[in-house]
């Protein structure tokens, strides 16, 4: 299994949103991916309730089951429509893949 885990820190303002405005826009697009994409095992998110210059705003906890699978999600069209939002209100972002 493969462990895709994904952090974001969100601009204050993008979109004509606010921040929390556009997380929990992110929290619901990010929510329809497992129904739609079926090599998704496991997928959550969790919002931040710090909120310091030194932590992520949301956190995408994801599981594949190889990383075919992982590259499968990655180029889908549901996906990028996904990430296409979330590029546009975010001023970071870090990734963590690893075998679990």
């Amino acid at each position: 299994m493969i462990r895709h885990v994904v952090m974001w820190k969100f601009n204050e303002t993008a979109q004509d949103r606010t921040k929390a405005e556009n997380i929990v826009r992110a929290k619901e697009i990010l929510a329809e991916l497992p129904a739609l994409i079926p090599e998704i095992k496991k997928f959550e998110t969790s919002e931040s309730v710090i909120y310091s210059e030194f932590s992520a705003d949301l956190m995408l906890y994801s599981e594949f089951e190889n990383l075919d699978a992982l590259d499968s999600y990655t180029v889908n069209p549901y996906h990028k429509k996904v990430s296409e939002f979330i590029r546009s209100v975010i001023r970071s972002r870090f990734v963590h893949d690893s075998i679990i």
